[in-house]
């Protein structure tokens, strides 16, 4: 479970308080490093730490969409994060 808990994030941006970082910085005419916004990993090793990334990410869209209903563009939006997940590169040291 501890490995879970350790992989599950791997090395995604914390994408809520890096964008308020770079709003912030955009006000003072400065710049954001992104490996500070950035989790130090590992990436996940195995399919269960995989499966919770992919929900975690799906949970996190749905939490931040202003109209959650179906027919809002929710599926789009919750797909586009999981799929974000993929392209990223962070499942690509586990057997999924």
């Amino acid at each position: 479970m501890q490995d879970v808990i350790a992989q599950h994030h791997g090395t995604r941006l914390v994408g809520y308080f890096h964008h308020k970082a770079v709003k912030d910085a955009e006000e003072r005419e400065g710049a954001v490093d992104e490996a500070v916004f950035r989790y130090p990993g590992p990436k996940p090793q195995f399919r269960e730490a995989a499966l919770v990334m992919i929900a975690d990410a799906v949970e996190a869209a749905s939490r931040s969409m202003p109209d959650p209903t179906r027919g809002s563009g929710s599926g789009r939006w919750c797909s586009g994060s999981s799929n974000a997940v993929f392209t990223e590169g962070q499942l690509d040291e586990c057997d999924l």
